[in-house]
Parts: C-alpha cells; structure tokens; sequence
C-alpha cells in the first residue's frame, strides 16, 4: 500500500498490525511493523525519520534472532540506499544510533508519532 502511496492505508494497517501484534503476544512482527512505518517516513521524505526506525528495527530483528530471505535483503538495502542517498553519512548514522538506543515501545511510539497521516 505505500508503493501506491495511499499512506492513510498503509498507516491504518500498520496500526491495526500493532494492535494484534500486542493482542497476541507477537514481538517477532514488531521489526517488521517499525520498518514499514520508516516505509511510509521515507516515501513522505523523511528520511531522518526512517533511518532512526530502521535503526530501532535493526536492533531488535538482532534481539529476535530475524534473518532476511534473499528478496527480503535485496529491498532492505535498497531501502538503505535511499535513506542513505538523501542525508548526509553524519546524519544517517547519528539517526540510525538513535534509534538503535530505543526499546521496542518507545521506538513504536516514535513511529506512530512521526508517521501521522491525514
């Protein structure tokens, strides 16, 4: 949904993602819900934005023990690119740390803060 840019769509059901993750007990699906909330952060051009949650996400995909399929790590990187090609080295890795420093709450707060949609 946010390759077709309907943010309002993507958002909701990134929140909807939350909500059952929560309901169920499913940490491994938060990574997963952070890095598309940078999705949408990054196709708005914010880029600050979502390096720092695919920080947070970084960390706990490690914490997890989540792994990249093939596919998986040919859009992961790609995705870094972006990021990368619209800040500075300095400012993506001072983001990229700063998220690394969240815990998964704080970092879904960030996220749902910093991706509001209208």
């Amino acid at each position: 949904v946010t390759h077709q840019r309907d943010f309002v769509a993507a958002h909701q059901l990134l929140v909807e993602a939350v909500r059952l993750g929560r309901q169920l007990g499913n940490r491994w699906s938060v990574p997963y819900t952070i890095e598309g909330f940078g999705d949408i952060a990054l196709a708005q051009n914010d880029a600050a934005s979502a390096a720092q949650l695919y920080g947070a996400a970084s960390v706990l995909r490690d914490l997890y023990g989540l792994s990249f399929s093939p596919s998986e790590r040919t859009v992961y990187q790609g995705t870094l690119a972006r990021m990368r090609a619209q800040l500075s080295p300095a400012i993506f890795e001072e983001r990229w740390k700063e998220g690394n420093a969240l815990r998964a709450q704080e970092a879904l707060e960030f996220a749902l803060t910093r991706t509001k949609v209208e």
